[in-house]
């Protein structure tokens, strides 16, 4: 008999590891979907599927983003290429091929989406999508409790300075002794320290 033994102890250990990075990829908020050269789909998370849910026959191993996007379009998700398809895929697809930064896409239920793209060296497309709704929502909270706060300081201002003018005015009477003299020195002290 003969027999060969090979160590696969370091094989397993990159197989688990891959296993970890998909699982960790999985579990990002972000729509992240990786094409080949061709365009074809190599993979995509969770959140890319659940957002394509309408449209599972596309997230198949090796469908090309023009026909995921061919797909979305048909099934009425993309809002803005209803009317003007071949138009609206033209020029999507060219920035695809050419990304100058951030794009944003709105969908029929109301999500805008930005996608970021990045060419590899290799050939191979990255595609990063966040929800746009939630920063703009929360930038227009944190605008509103700026201007709240704002007109809260300016009638809390208002309402205080009245009274106050009044306290220092009759403190600044008293200090000077304009009814007479005060009878006692801590009087005087305390007096003092109101108008300070």
């Amino acid at each position: 008999y003969r027999g060969t033994v090979t160590d696969t102890t370091s094989r397993r250990r990159a197989d688990q590891r891959l296993k970890d990075l998909h699982s960790a990829i999985d579990m990002i908020d972000e729509r992240i979907s990786l094409y080949d050269e061709n365009d074809g789909i190599i993979f995509c998370n969770a959140s890319f599927r659940k957002l394509n849910a309408a449209t599972p026959e596309v997230l198949e191993e090796g469908v090309t983003l023009e026909e995921q996007l061919r797909a979305g379009i048909k099934k009425g998700l993309i809002p803005e290429a209803i009317g003007r398809e071949e138009d609206w895929l033209a020029k999507r697809m060219e920035l695809h091929r050419n990304p100058r930064g951030p794009i944003e896409v709105e969908r029929q239920d109301g999500i805008t989406l930005r996608i970021r793209e990045q060419k590899l060296p290799d050939g191979k497309s990255i595609l990063i999508s966040s929800n746009v709704g939630h920063e703009r929502r929360a930038k227009v909270d944190i605008e509103y409790a700026n201007r709240t706060k704002k007109e809260f300081l300016a009638n809390m201002s208002h309402e205080l300075r009245t009274p106050l003018n009044a306290i220092l005015g009759f403190s600044e009477f008293m200090l000077h002794e304009v009814s007479g003299p005060i009878g006692n020195e801590q009087y005087k002290d305390y007096i003092n320290d109101i108008h300070e």
